[in-house]
């Protein structure tokens, strides 16, 4: 928790509260259970399994929190958008400023100025988004539909992705290192 709202603190809400930066857990002393560079990477499972985000240590830095998925069962064949602990934190800041924005809204007459006023209290957050790199962009759209009385908006992100992996090659021959 003392990880989380550091990071919270300084950080956007969409930014992984793991790594060696905002994933540092303070003040801790030691773990009851030593959890190993394997023994992370085991239970940060894909193929239809829950992962767990482990505290390791990591030298020089002390002990991290080394993941960034949440308890949601992954897809079959791979990862999928929910997997990931920081795009459920960026979705639930969207709901919720489509949730104040929706009941600001209520009950005004549905016309041209409605949909501007809805956009301009939802845009500024996707903005901020796109701006501080939890989105590559975002669309919002109105849908029609057949319920009286009713607006019907869909709003797609498009969500950037913290790296998990460095698939590093290092060659060394007699003349040249080559880094791939």
């Amino acid at each position: 928790l003392l990880s989380l709202a550091r990071s919270t603190t300084n950080y956007p809400d969409w930014y992984a509260v793991a790594g060696v930066v905002r994933g540092l857990v303070p003040n801790l002393i030691q773990l009851k259970t030593i959890v190993t560079g394997a023994v992370a990477d085991h239970v940060q499972t894909k193929n239809n399994k829950v992962s767990i985000n482990p505290i390791t240590y990591i030298n020089p830095y002390g002990n991290c929190i080394w993941a960034n998925r949440t308890m949601h069962f992954n897809d079959k064949a791979d990862l999928v958008a929910s997997s990931f602990l920081n795009r459920r934190m960026l979705a639930n800041d969207v709901k919720k400023q489509v949730y104040v924005a929706a009941k600001e809204l209520m009950f005004e007459t549905d016309s041209a100025q409605l949909w501007l006023d809805f956009k301009a209290k939802v845009t500024p957050l996707l903005d901020k988004m796109v701006t501080g790199n939890g989105l590559s962009r975002y669309e919002i759209k109105r849908v029609a539909t057949d319920k009286k009385a009713t607006i019907k908006i869909v709003i797609t992100l498009y969500c950037l992705e913290a790296v998990e992996n460095f698939d590093v090659t290092l060659n060394i021959t007699n003349n040249v290192v080559e880094l791939a």
